[in-house]
């Protein structure tokens, strides 16, 4: 991001998400070239459920909102 000529920040973001069926929350730093895969991934891995149930279940339902960082 430019701001008056100068390089402000590294494009990245706090990406909250809320897990409604684990009823848990997560903060992460994201930036613009990742893909919702590997966002869903880093998400699986910060809960510690990668087995393949977890991971192939249609029902997980996600709420993302997110904030610009401005570094």
């Amino acid at each position: 991001m430019l701001a008056d000529g100068e390089v402000v920040g590294d494009g990245s973001w706090n990406l909250t998400i809320y897990v409604t069926d684990l009823n848990e929350k997560r903060t992460m730093v994201v930036k613009g070239d990742m893909h919702i895969g590997g966002v869903m991934l880093k998400l699986t891995e910060s809960f510690g459920i990668l087995n393949k149930e977890a991971t192939s279940n249609n029902n997980i339902k996600v709420i993302m909102c997110g904030d610009l960082i401005t570094k």
